[in-house]
């Protein structure tokens, strides 16, 4: 995994990376599979494409983006699937910080 060139976005990436934790595991993912919102899907999936971008986390990103097209195909499964890869994206993440 390739961390963002930015030292300040670097800085900021433990509290990012367990901020997305808990939105996955606790709190806003559990909330949209229990609403079965397909528009609940599609934000969520629009909030990881911006979120992950803005970090420089491409991977991530593009999760999202498959996210939108779970969303627009009323896919729950591919979505538990893109969530999961998601959290992949994370210990990546996290990983990549304690090697430096």
């Amino acid at each position: 995994m390739n961390l963002p060139p930015d030292p300040i976005v670097v800085e900021l990436l433990p509290t990012f990376c367990d901020d997305w934790q808990r939105k996955i595991d606790a709190d806003w993912w559990p909330r949209v599979v229990d609403a079965g919102s397909r528009d609940g899907l599609r934000h969520f999936g629009h909030t990881v494409v911006g979120s992950f971008a803005q970090y420089g986390l491409p991977e991530g990103a593009r999760i999202g983006h498959l996210l939108l097209a779970c969303a627009k195909e009323g896919d729950w499964v591919g979505a538990a699937r893109h969530v999961e890869a998601l959290r992949g994206v994370l210990r990546d993440v996290r990983r990549s910080l304690s090697d430096r």
